[in-house]
């Protein structure tokens, strides 16, 4: 969205990656290097399968929930700048 000076905010823009780099020895992505989202259900130890029938699980420790919170603020976002006057 553009603001009134005509300028494009991006947040996050330059530092997000989909996936995190075992390199950086962190949880910097949206997705484990196994391809499990933080989702709190896929990248757990537990193996599993997903509603498509991919694996899942079978990471070091149950990482929780971070999607649901992150799908929930950038949707505040969206809603906030559609109700502006």
């Amino acid at each position: 969205a553009k603001d009134s000076a005509g300028t494009y905010h991006f947040v996050g823009y330059k530092w997000w990656q989909y996936y995190d780099s075992r390199g950086e020895q962190g949880n910097w992505g949206f997705v484990t290097p196994r391809d499990n989202p933080y989702d709190g259900a896929s990248a757990i130890i537990t193996p599993g399968t997903d509603a498509f029938g991919y694996p899942t699980g079978g990471e070091r420790v149950n990482y929780g929930d971070f999607v649901t919170a992150a799908k929930a603020a950038n949707l505040n976002v969206y809603k906030t700048l559609l109700n502006l006057p």
